[in-house]
């Protein structure tokens, strides 16, 4: 489930999401640049392959961990990083690198928060009347609590 916005990877033109103000503010404390966020359920053994994050996304990228998995990404020299992670983690990593999640429980939850590399607040750049959608709200300090 995409959250503000939906990246649309034929148009490379994105288009109105989920909006949850509450879960919005806490991607946003996370980072406080963030221009969308996806949120994953994954049960039993299903993971996600190897892939790098799409056009729409910038390098850093932020991922919030509830349930047990590996992350794996695969660095430039070839090396295989690999993290065991157990659930409430907030992780930061190179989304443009390959990587992937392989699941060590039956149920995960995740959240994939991205800022964004074609401007998510630019109206050409929006399929339909939406342009504005992410202007009606405010970005959330990182000094708020």
């Amino acid at each position: 489930m995409w959250l503000q916005a939906e990246p649309n990877y034929g148009t490379r033109k994105y288009q109105p999401a989920h909006r949850d103000q509450r879960l919005w503010t806490f991607c946003q404390r996370i980072d406080p640049d963030a221009a969308l966020a996806q949120v994953y359920f994954a049960t039993g053994d299903h993971g996600i392959d190897w892939h790098r994050d799409a056009s729409y996304a910038r390098a850093n990228a932020f991922i919030v961990n509830l349930g047990q998995v590996c992350l794996q990404t695969k660095m430039n020299d070839g090396s295989l990083i690999s993290l065991e992670l157990m659930g409430g983690e907030i992780i930061s990593f190179n989304c443009k690198l390959m990587h992937r999640a392989i699941p060590r429980s039956d149920d995960r939850i995740g959240i994939g928060i991205w800022k964004d590399a074609i401007a998510i607040d630019d109206p050409k750049n929006w399929q339909g009347a939406m342009g504005t959608v992410l202007h009606s709200y405010e970005r959330v300090s990182a000094s708020h609590h």
